[in-house]
């Protein structure tokens, strides 16, 4: 059931009592325009304040991270509470391991010019913009103790506030899409959190429509009705059609929002979901390749089971780019029975495997590891694959040895082929080249009949 517009977020009354003992005024400029409500369209400021450091907090409903928070309370079976300090340790990692490179480049920007832009804060000290700033902050501070003690905030409304009332979980969402999608060189947010991002708004009462109007690029009136249907069809296939395949790819293996262990595959989904919503659920494709409509499952869970296998790196490099071959291998018959034979014989772990020497269940990245290694799959994949691509490679042979004798002769009997266009000077030199292409389709001829013969 999605929240409604109403619907508010707890307000923790100590953390804002804190917070407004030890807010402090700055040095110009002391107002700013936040892109909440009305404000910025019609010009409505709010205080900037320098808030300690130590009284800021992440949320983890923050969109850059959800993914590992989804997988970190999966796997530890208990919820994250942004009060702990142990959660806000937890939350921090999770964000510097997203983009460490270029918090290394913002914590440089913030030391040599300070902290430019003001975050945006609910009244009980909880980041929606500048969770990454806080956290360059926060590196500084280990080397340059007591010179980086406040952050820049202004603070959305509280209980009883005069500018009005405390902001909805939607709204809340919709200013974190707002700064999300602003081009200004901060660090992308990776496509499975982008995706997952955009499937907890649509969930919290944010349908997609309004998601993407949120951005810049397709704000009315800058956008016309037919490139917004295609911004649209983007986002579905660059984001959410993806991340049904990662789901259900999640829940075959009994694992659901464990998202840590598909990292690094991502474009994999992609590929498949472009596969399997495309061509895949054409009737008229699969009668060509000769596939029922129960074979789509099939279908799925050899491309599941190969993204799996993908885990183990610099092994069996075929497997990279194979996803996009599914296709053209299923339009040829022995390539097709090649690769099916990865649904009908790979083994799954014994419950046994799943554990270490001490007893102890290894991680499910390992496990893929394991499986991945175990002898019968390892001989299984290297079959299939090895197969599946020499007939694929002798079919691109016979397709290419078709397309240039036809290309030949459509130049050969080309308008513009006539001998008296040929100066004199050149007319031995075009005949020597006219023999020897006479030669070369006397000698391709021949081949052809000694096939034929054989074949007999």
């Amino acid at each position: 059931m999605s929240l409604t517009q109403e619907k508010t977020r707890e307000i923790i009354d100590d953390f804002v009592a804190v917070i407004n003992e030890k807010k402090q005024t700055g040095p110009t400029p002391t107002r700013g325009v936040i892109n909440f409500r009305n404000e910025r369209s019609n010009g409505i400021e709010r205080p900037i304040y320098y808030i300690p450091l130590e009284l800021l907090r992440y949320r983890k409903d923050n969109s850059r991270i959800v993914s590992d928070v989804l997988s970190y309370e999966r796997s530890s079976l208990k919820k994250l509470d942004e009060k702990e300090k142990e959660t806000q340790d937890v939350l921090f990692n999770f964000l510097y391991n997203k983009d460490p490179d270029n918090t290394d480049v913002l914590k440089k920007g913030i030391k040599k010019e300070g902290q430019i832009e003001p975050a945006i804060i609910t009244c009980d000290g909880f980041l929606i913009d500048g969770n990454r700033r806080k956290m360059a902050l926060e590196l500084l501070n280990k080397t340059e103790p007591g010179q980086h003690k406040f952050m820049k905030v202004i603070i959305l409304p509280g209980k009883n506030d005069p500018t009005g009332p405390p902001p909805t979980i939607k709204e809340i969402e919709l200013i974190e899409n707002r700064y999300q999608l602003r081009k200004d060189g901060r660090s992308e947010y990776f496509g499975l959190d982008r995706a997952l991002g955009i499937k907890k708004k649509i969930e919290r009462g944010i349908p997609l429509d309004e998601q993407i109007m949120d951005d810049p690029e397709c704000a009315i009136p800058n956008i016309n009705d037919k490139d917004f249907k295609k911004k649209k069809r983007t986002w579905e296939r660059e984001y959410l059609q993806p991340l049904e395949q990662v789901d259900a790819y999640l829940e075959s293996l009994g694992r659901p929002e464990h998202y840590e262990s598909i990292k690094g595959r991502w474009q994999s989904f992609i590929d498949l979901s472009n596969f399997y919503n495309g061509d895949l659920q054409k009737q008229s494709w699969r009668i060509e390749v000769n596939l029922d409509e129960d074979d789509i499952g099939v279908v799925q869970d050899i491309a599941f089971q190969i993204i799996r296998k993908q885990h183990v790196k610099n092994r069996h490099e075929k497997l990279h780019n194979i996803i996009r071959r599914i296709p053209k291998f299923l339009s040829i018959p022995d390539a097709k029975s090649s690769i099916y034979l990865i649904s009908d014989k790979t083994v799954d772990l014994e419950s046994n495997e799943k554990y270490d020497s001490e007893g102890k269940e290894y991680s499910l990245s390992e496990q893929d590891k394991i499986w991945s290694c175990k002898k019968e799959n390892e001989t299984i994949f290297a079959q299939a694959i090895n197969k599946a691509y020499s007939y694929f490679e002798t079919q691109e042979e016979t397709e290419n040895s078709m397309a240039l004798i036809k290309a030949a002769h459509q130049k050969i009997n080309h308008d513009n082929m006539n001998v008296k266009n040929i100066p004199f000077d050149d007319l031995k030199e075009f005949m020597k080249i006219s023999e020897l292409i006479i030669n070369r389709v006397s000698d391709l001829k021949d081949e052809s009949w000694e096939r034929v013969r054989a074949k007999k």
